[in-house]
């Protein structure tokens, strides 16, 4: 059995960098169809191994990956050495800084937005669950400036990858969501619109993309894979569909 995992196109040229994500089904050695379901709160998430037959292609399956608790917050979790433990859902956060070659990370979704961040010059990656209240508290913007200010990154060498969660066209929030967004954001009709019912479609990738300016990346150092996660509900997992699994998302660096 393989798994073929998806990439953001724009992400494959570093040849330091592994990443990869889950698509919602695989074919079994009979060509049946299966869920592939990586929610690691699942019962069956290590007895039935699939999360190494997912990163097996990829070159990532020498361990589990190393995940968060994650809580919708803005921590930010770093791994800088590899003689350290590193248990998976033990620690709480939603962003993981790794420095270390060859310790993979990952973070869970299904309808949240996954980024994966890379300093092409020091070679650090971070791997961050950027759902609407992660988004609203900048999530993404902190993880840059704590690789800025932990590593001594440079923003000009720092490659932001958008992968699957729900667009624009399909996330419908109440006013009162987007209250948090005024803090940090504003206006924040650069990325919403006002519907006749007085409730407003949201664009997490949008807001996102225009934090990752403020702190410094360049516009073409930004990638989307442009892909919704309602909209594409045949190949991924969606909370808004009612889906109970979860997509991993997943990085890890090569010496």
């Amino acid at each position: 059995m393989q798994i073929d995992a998806v990439k953001i196109p724009s992400l494959i040229k570093f040849n330091k960098l592994i990443h990869g994500i889950s698509p919602r089904f695989y074919l079994t050695e009979d060509q049946s169809k299966a869920e592939l379901n990586l929610n690691p709160k699942a019962n069956d998430w290590r007895r039935d191994n699939l999360w190494k037959d997912f990163l097996r292609p990829l070159g990532a399956h020498q361990h589990e990956p190393f995940f968060l608790n994650q809580v919708h917050g803005d921590q930010i979790y770093c791994i800088d050495e590899i003689s350290q433990p590193h248990i998976g859902g033990v620690f709480m956060g939603d962003a993981i800084i790794s420095s270390v070659p060859n310790q993979n990370i990952a973070i869970f979704t299904a309808d949240c937005l996954p980024v994966i961040i890379y300093d092409t010059y020091l070679n650090i990656v971070g791997v961050i669950h950027a759902g609407r209240k992660g988004t609203s508290l900048i999530i993404v913007g902190k993880t840059i400036r704590k690789m800025v200010e932990k590593y001594g990154s440079d923003p000009k060498n720092i490659v932001v990858g958008f992968g699957p969660g729900v667009g624009g066209c399909c996330y419908e929030v109440d006013y009162e969501c987007l209250e948090p967004f005024r803090d940090f954001y504003s206006p924040i009709n650069r990325f919403t619109i006002a519907k006749e019912n007085k409730k407003y479609m949201l664009d997490l990738k949008i807001a996102n993309h225009l934090n990752a300016l403020d702190e410094g990346i360049l516009k073409e150092n930004i990638f989307d894979c442009d892909i919704c996660t309602v909209c594409n509900n045949d190949l991924f997992f969606s909370h808004r569909k009612m889906d109970a699994g979860r997509t991993m998302t997943v990085a890890m660096l090569l010496p």
